[in-house]
C-alpha cells in the first residue's frame, strides 16, 4: 500500500501564513511498490485557505501533474510517461523509505477569516505501478499544520487593510 505523510520541520506548525501571504507544505509517500502514478484529494480544514498551486517534487519531479481546486482543497493526478519514479525502495532497516512527492501551496481565502490552525490531509489516495495495477492507500491518518502567523492585522479580522493602518497609527501617536 501507499503510506501518505507530510514533511514536518521542527516546531508545532509545518508552515505559517499571514493575510496576503503564501504557505507551503510537502506531501510524502512511502511504498514498497514503485509507483508510476498517484491520485488523490487534498483537504484543508477549517475553511480559510485556498490551494494556490501543486508542484511535483523529490522523486516525483518531472512527472506530469493535473489538478483542480475543489470546495475544500484540490484533487490531483500525478503520472510518469515511463518508469515508476516514486517508491519501491527500502531503507537500511527494512522499513519503507519516505519520499517527498507533492508541494501544496496555499493562500488566504479573501472571503474568510484566517483560522488559527489549518489541517491539511489527503483522501482518496490511489497509486499505480508501471503496469497499471492498483496500489491502494494504507489506512493511516497523517496531516500537515499551517498556522496563522504574526502580522499587522491590528483589528484581528484576518484581513490587512486601511483599518489596520489607522489603528496602528493611533497606537503609535
Amino acid at each position: 500500500c501507499v503510506v501518505p505523510g507530510w514533511v514536518h520541520p521542527d516546531g508545532r506548525c509545518d508552515d505559517t501564513i499571514v493575510p496576503g501571504g503564501h504557505a507551503k507544505v510537502v506531501m510524502t509517500a512511502a511504498s514498497a511498490t514503485a509507483l508510476a502514478g498517484l491520485q488523490g484529494t487534498i483537504h484543508l480544514q477549517p475553511p480559510g485557505l485556498l490551494v494556490a498551486d501543486l508542484t511535483p517534487v523529490g522523486s516525483a519531479a518531472g512527472m506530469h501533474l493535473a489538478w483542480e481546486r475543489t470546495e475544500h482543497g484540490a484533487s490531483f493526478v500525478l503520472f510518469a510517461e515511463q518508469g515508476a519514479p516514486i517508491g519501491g525502495v527500502r531503507c537500511d532497516t527494512g522499513t519503507r523509505c519516505v519520499q517527498s512527492v507533492l508541494a501544496v501551496g496555499v493562500v488566504p481565502d479573501t472571503d474568510r477569516v484566517l483560522p488559527a490552525v489549518t489541517h491539511v490531509f489527503v483522501t482518496n489516495l490511489l497509486g499505480s505501478d508501471s503496469l497499471g495495477a492498483a496500489v491502494p492507500a494504507c489506512e493511516i491518518a497523517a496531516q500537515a499544520r499551517i498556522c496563522n502567523g504574526v502580522s499587522c492585522d491590528f483589528n484581528g479580522d484576518g484581513r490587512l487593510d486601511v483599518r489596520d493602518l489607522v489603528i496602528m497609527v493611533h497606537c503609535v501617536l
